[in-house]
């Protein structure tokens, strides 16, 4: 009879959470088509008014600033790191990399690595570096007019991007 009882019970909370599912996927919805109409004002109807008359940016009559600016995306997904790596040396960041020893036992010294390949133990080195530092290392190397690196190694995207700066604090109209 309990069995039967909490079944009965049950019932209005799983509805709930079925309704409250539901609504949360909407919602779900809601926010990706918002952002998606955001970036096609942001990346075209911004950019492309302003390129019309050709301003890179200007202040609207509540103050706020509105513009365009150049923006650098990266991608080391499915890329060759190996190849990003090599790039980088070749090309000067070879300080900007991280370099990881993954060891059995963890344990590291100053002089490990060198002692490993001098007597044959194997182990693994791997050269990463971060995102962010990518980035800003491939909008300079590209601003200076120097090649990108190759495909393979990472992926890069420039494009014209809008903005919208709010009106700052206390102006008057």
């Amino acid at each position: 009879m309990e069995e039967l009882d909490v079944k009965k019970r049950l019932v209005p909370i799983v509805e709930r959470l079925s309704k409250i599912n539901e609504e949360q996927e909407r919602l779900e919805e809601a926010l990706a088509a918002a952002k998606r109409e955001r970036d096609r004002i942001l990346n075209d109807d911004i950019v492309c008014l302003l390129a019309e008359y050709g301003l890179s940016s200007c202040e609207l009559i509540d103050g706020s600033n509105v513009g365009t600016e150049v923006v650098y995306e990266t991608s080391q997904k499915d890329k060759d790191a190996a190849l990003l790596a090599s790039w980088l040396n070749a090309n000067g960041y070879a300080d900007a990399m991280k370099d990881i020893l993954t060891l059995g036992k963890g344990e590291y010294d100053e002089d490990l690595e060198s002692f490993l390949s001098e007597n044959g133990y194997s182990f693994t080195r791997d050269s990463s570096i971060h995102s962010q530092t990518l980035k800003k290392i491939l909008k300079d190397h590209i601003v200076a007019g120097k090649e990108p690196p190759p495909r393979e190694a990472v992926e890069l995207k420039v494009f014209t991007r809008g903005f919208v700066k709010p009106p700052k604090k206390g102006k008057e109209f």
